[in-house]
């Protein structure tokens, strides 16, 4: 088994090439040197949709167009279609009061994409694939991403002391930033101060934006905002238990990012470093339909 953390772009071709041939992710795994499991979150975690149609049909997902059960017509204006029935247009389905959604059941088990479907050419329903070069660009993404840095203000590191303090005294902790992103402002003038502790310890690590690109750390603010959004600003962090706070910091982490390209921060750091390590900070995936960003979320236990 390879002791390599990541794959490799070589690894994820072998990947994309043998989803095609429809080989069993064991068989793919011996080939690269890796777990089957490792390969099937690598499909799972980077599969790509793509909409599109079959030879001379269009793209379209909806259930009557599969079970032809439909006799709604000419809905949309603009549809030339007047004497067929809406489902075999394609074109407006989603506007139809009939539309139903239809995905592919076989897309819910291995392979969990369409690349070796012998079916896909006939197929009108949205597909998925695994592509190799996609996957390493969002690899290279998220690597480019997790070693730039958090950005933190003179006013955030005051508040982010008020967050940690009272925990801190009572053997809690809500430590979940150790690297700061500074801008060249006078108040940060002595990193000294902020990374290490009255008694010399190492704490964080300080970094500084470019000259005059104060925008470089404008990505930070988010998670101590979303914090207050669950602990309203002036209350008692002491009232809260560590077995709370992990579930705030689970249903925080696990909420998607426009700027991760839609994923949560708990999936980039999987993606990148394990779920083990996160199992350490007693932190779990919460489903992107049972997050809860409001007080009501520690008032439930």
């Amino acid at each position: 088994m390879s002791k390599q953390k990541h794959l490799t772009i070589e690894e994820r071709t072998v990947i994309e090439i043998e989803l095609g041939k429809r080989s069993s992710f064991k068989s793919i795994a011996l080939l690269i040197g890796k777990d089957c499991t490792t390969v099937s979150k690598e499909i799972r975690n980077h599969r790509v949709s793509e909409k599109t149609g079959a030879y001379g049909k269009s793209f379209n997902d909806c259930l009557n167009a599969v079970t032809h059960s439909c006799s709604t017509k000419h809905i949309c204006e603009r549809c030339t279609y007047h004497n067929r029935p809406c489902w075999a247009c394609g074109k407006c389905s989603e506007t139809c009061i009939a539309y139903v959604k239809y995905s592919c059941p076989k897309l819910n088990k291995p392979p969990y994409v369409c690349n070796g479907c012998p079916d896909r050419t006939k197929c009108c329903l949205e597909k998925f694939f695994y592509r190799a070069a996609k996957s390493q660009k969002e690899y290279d993404f998220f690597k480019s991403e997790s070693r730039s840095g958090f950005a933190v203000s003179e006013e955030e590191l005051k508040q982010l002391d008020e967050v940690i303090s009272p925990l801190i005294k009572k053997g809690q902790s809500l430590r979940h930033i150790s690297i700061y992103l500074a801008d060249n402002g006078s108040e940060f003038s002595n990193p000294t101060a902020v990374e290490f502790d009255k008694q010399g310890n190492h704490r964080t690590h300080m970094f500084y934006c470019d000259a005059n690109a104060p925008y470089q750390k404008g990505n930070c603010e988010n998670n101590h905002e979303l914090i207050r959004r669950i602990i309203p600003k002036g209350t008692d962090l002491g009232q809260y238990t560590q077995e709370q706070i992990n579930l705030m910091m689970s249903h925080i982490n696990s909420y998607a990012r426009k700027t991760l390209g839609n994923k949560s921060p708990y999936e980039l750091f999987a993606f990148m470093y394990g779920e083990e390590l996160l199992k350490v900070f007693n932190l779990k995936l919460i489903p992107a339909d049972e997050i809860i960003l409001t007080p009501a979320l520690l008032k439930k236990m």
